[in-house]
């Protein structure tokens, strides 16, 4: 037991690696659940839009889920190389990071603007 803990302490960025990669399947379940569920009315046409909603919502939370999983990772090992724990290519993490704090942002500033919180 007492080499596990050590273990754990010692590789704990094995564990935040483990829950992104949850996040990130649990989000992929959840897309491919929303987008099957509103394939079959895409071919059939004559089925309730309220459905074809509900499938629009999940395949769109699956989506957000696994890019929120894969941005924040991006995140994550960027803080770790500031701190010399890990090497990242920076052009590759600006340009990840940037247009999505840029998006989120402007997200965030209109969402207030337009009264929904």
């Amino acid at each position: 037991m007492t080499a596990v803990a050590t273990w754990l302490v010692v590789n704990w960025q094995y564990l935040v690696a483990v829950l992104f990669s949850f996040m990130g399947a649990m989000g992929f379940l959840i897309f491919l659940r929303g987008f099957l569920l509103g394939f079959g009315q895409i071919v059939y046409i004559n089925v309730h839009a309220e459905h074809f909603e509900h499938a629009q919502a999940r395949t769109m939370w699956g989506f957000l889920v696994m890019l929120n999983a894969f941005v924040w990772w991006v995140a994550f090992k960027g803080v770790l190389a500031l701190f010399g724990l890990a090497t990242v290519n920076g052009t590759l993490t600006l340009s990840i990071l940037i247009p999505y704090g840029l998006i989120a942002g402007y997200l965030w500033l209109t969402s207030k603007k337009s009264g929904h919180h």
